[in-house]
Parts: C-alpha cells; structure tokens; sequence
C-alpha cells in the first residue's frame, strides 16, 4: 500500500555516501523519518524517500556528515511534469477528445444495400448531394426529404430506405422492375425507328404492327402503330410496347502504321496519398501531378480501420507507374494483326446486338506507311424508342 501512495504522490532515489550513513539512518529512524530500499551500492548505499518531506530529511542527513543525493524522480507528478513539454502529445489529445466527442454526433459510414446489381460509388455521391454522406452532421440530416428527392433523381430505383442507426446509415435499394416501367407512363406512344434498317422481327405486346419481315425503314418510321382502328371504326390510342430487332450495319475504319512506339516501364513508382475524414479532403501534397513524363497512374481507396472499428475517413492512394516510349517498326502482317484486333475490340465494347457477319479489308498506304484496315459489319439489334402521338395526329 505504501509503494502504491508513493507512486501516485511521488518519491525520490538518494545516494547516500559517508562514513557513517548506518549510525545516520538509525537516528533518522528514531527521529520519524522514513527510508524504504535500503541497499548496498559500490559507492555507498540506496535508498528512497517520499517526495513530501525529502528536503529536511537530505538537510538531516548532511548535519549527520552524509552526502544524500537524488539520483532518480519517480511516481505520477514527475511523469507528468515529462510530458508537460511534450506539445504534440497533448495535441494529440485534445484531438482524440474532440473526436469522441463528437463522434456520436456525425454520421460515420453510409452502407447501401440493393436487392440487384448497382453502382455503389454512384449511388454514395447522390446521396452526398442530398445530405446523407461521412461527415454530415446527424441533426442536420432529412431522411424523408433525401429518399423522395433520391427517387426523383434515379428512376431506376422504385423504393429506398434510409435507416440511421447510432453513426451508421443503412440505405437499403429496389431496382425497378419491367413491370413498374411499363406501368409508370400511360401517355399514347408509336414505336418508332431510331435508325435505318431491315426488319428482322417485329413483336406487338400493344399496339399494331406498322411493318413486316424484310420491310426496309429510314429512321423515325413507325414500326408498332398506337392508333388502332377498332372492328366497328372506332379510334384507340394505347402506348404501343413491343420489340423490333432489325438489320443494320456499322462501319469502322483504322489506321495503324507500321513505325510507332511502345510502352517500357521503368520500374519507378511515384505515390500520392490523401485522406478524406468526416467528408473532407485532406491532401498530403501540394500537387496530384506526377514529376514523371510519362505514367499510368491507378487509385485505390479504402476505409480506415482500427481492428473491427470503422472510422469515417478514407485513405486514398494515387500510384503512378514510370514509362518511356520506345522506337518500334512494324511489318505489315504484324500491322493487320493489330487492325483485325482493333476491330474485334470495337465489336465487343461499342456494338449492341447480335454480331451477324463482317467484311474487312486492309490495305497498306505507302504515303502513310501504314495499313489501312475498312470493315463493316452485319448486326441484329433493337431499333424501336418510344414516340409520343401528337395531338393532331
């Protein structure tokens, strides 16, 4: 118990040396003092002492021909006195107080949830907009108000739910079915062409078919009429629905020359780091621009963490990847490689439908020095959007 007092009120290690420092401490002893530790050293002995006290028990110890010298300061006051100098510790504090603080009154994560496939990042920077994100004051934060603009916003969603538990808002999502489009709008429509073509299928879920199998159209043709003449001459309008798949045909051309240049990556990695906490931005630079002539540049993002703790910031990470570009010449085979890849490439990423059959041809330009590559293809793909019947018609 009493080394327990001594470390929270303080206490001092001495050094006693002298002739006497035996006969010394048996007549502090009968006087009232207190030595605790009393140890042989080489050149004398240790013992230790309360800080309360301590400067008539070392002037005691002189009258009695003792040399006493602290040699250490311990216990709570001194440890404290340590850090009294130590701004950045108490820096360090007053911010850890300040986030607990207020941490229970900001929103610390967004979680959504959808019952289909989403884009997250999209729907988290709709919801930024409204109010709802990492950082945002939770007095400040209109739940009601932020799910019906939101709605408004996306139609792909048909329903949402903003549930804020503690720092955490769950944003649960339903993506809009077939059904929920077909039924959002009854205004009288034709399906009209958007593009030429020839008609390869033409089905009518309502409405009437205005063209056949192999009936060839120009764009804004009607493909499913919404005017229907009844069986005893009477008028209905509907909102024509349907599907009409049709052939048309999408050019591409590519030019690709046989002295180009080609990417070799140093092996030097440049890093950039920022972090965002409570919904702002905090750079560690002073520019995201890359020292390098040429990079690739990829970022990744990711929350912060402490053991199962999620704290509302994000660390993001901007890594830029060195490269030169090289000489490289070509011969013409390797060239119409390239152009028949390019090509394929076009086909995959930009053409919706059903890729039916395709003519290329390549020629080597000797003013250009390069090989010239034509193609077209033969595709199968939807061409009927909605029309609006205009109230003259």
């Amino acid at each position: 118990m009493r080394r327990f007092i001594r470390i929270i009120t303080g206490y001092l290690k001495l050094r006693l040396r002298g002739e006497g420092v035996l006969e010394a401490v048996s007549v502090l002893a009968e006087e009232g003092y207190v030595l605790s530790g009393f140890t042989p050293a080489e050149d004398g002995y240790n013992a230790s002492c309360s800080v309360f006290g301590a400067d008539a028990l070392i002037r005691r110890l002189k009258e009695l021909g003792v040399d006493a010298e602290p040699v250490y300061r311990g216990g709570l006051p001194f440890r404290c006195m340590g850090y009294m100098k130590r701004g950045g510790l108490w820096l360090g504090l007053a911010l850890a107080m300040l986030i607990v603080f207020g941490s229970t009154r900001i929103l610390w994560d967004v979680r959504p949830e959808c019952n289909g496939d989403y884009d997250s990042a999209a729907v988290i920077s709709d919801l930024k907009e409204l109010g709802v994100y990492t950082g945002a004051s939770l007095y400040d934060i209109n739940v009601y108000e932020a799910e019906q603009r939101f709605l408004i916003k996306n139609s792909l969603y048909s329903d949402i739910s903003i549930n804020v538990q503690g720092t955490v808002a769950n944003v649960k999502l339903r993506l809009r079915t077939d059904a929920e489009h077909k039924n959002e709008d009854k205004t009288p429509c034709d399906i009209v062409a958007k593009e030429a073509g020839i008609i390869h299928k033409i089905t009518a879920t309502k409405g009437e078919p205005a063209v056949e199998k192999g009936n060839t159209v120009a764009e804004g043709d009607v493909l499913i009429n919404g005017q229907v003449i009844g069986k005893h001459g009477g008028e209905y309008l509907y909102r024509a629905s349907g599907s009409a798949m049709a052939t048309v045909y999408r050019e591409y051309t590519v030019i690709i020359p046989l002295k180009t240049t080609e990417k070799q990556y140093t092996g030097e990695t440049e890093t950039k780091t920022m972090y965002t906490v409570l919904g702002r931005d905090i750079p560690l630079y002073k520019s995201d621009c890359t020292s390098f002539n040429y990079a690739d540049s990829d970022v990744s993002t990711k929350t912060v963490k402490l053991a199962a703790v999620v704290f509302p910031a994000v660390k993001q990470t901007l890594t830029y990847r060195e490269y030169v570009l090289v000489p490289k010449e070509i011969s013409v085979e390797e060239a119409e490689e390239k152009a028949l890849s390019a090509f394929n490439a076009y086909l995959k990423r930009e053409v919706d439908g059903e890729v039916q059959n395709t003519r290329t041809e390549c020629v080597f330009n000797k003013e250009l020095n390069a090989v010239v590559l034509s193609a077209t293809a033969e595709v199968i793909t939807e061409i009927g959007v909605v029309k609006e019947i205009s109230p003259s018609a």
